[in-house]
C-alpha cells in the first residue's frame, strides 16, 4: 500500500512536468510554424522575381536600357 502511495505520488508529479513541457513545446512549434510560414514566402517573392527577371540571379538588377545615337 505504501508503495502505490509513493507510484500515484510520482505519477502525479510526472503529469505535472508533462504539463509544463507540453506548453513549452507547444509554444516552440507554434514559433517554428511561424518561421516556416516567412521563409516560404520570403521564397515565394524571390521566385517570382527571378522568373520576372532572370538576369537578376547574375547581374542583381535589370541592365539599364542603352540610349544608342544612330551614326552620322
Amino acid at each position: 500500500m505504501k508503495d502505490a502511495d509513493i507510484l500515484m505520488g510520482n505519477g502525479s508529479e510526472l503529469i505535472k512536468n508533462a504539463d509544463v513541457k507540453f506548453s513549452i513545446l507547444q509554444r516552440q512549434l507554434f514559433i517554428t510554424l511561424q518561421n516556416l510560414e516567412k521563409a516560404s514566402y520570403n521564397m515565394n517573392r524571390l521566385l517570382d522575381l527571378i522568373s520576372d527577371q532572370p538576369s537578376q540571379i547574375i547581374f542583381g538588377e535589370p541592365l539599364a536600357e542603352k540610349n544608342v545615337e544612330p551614326i552620322k
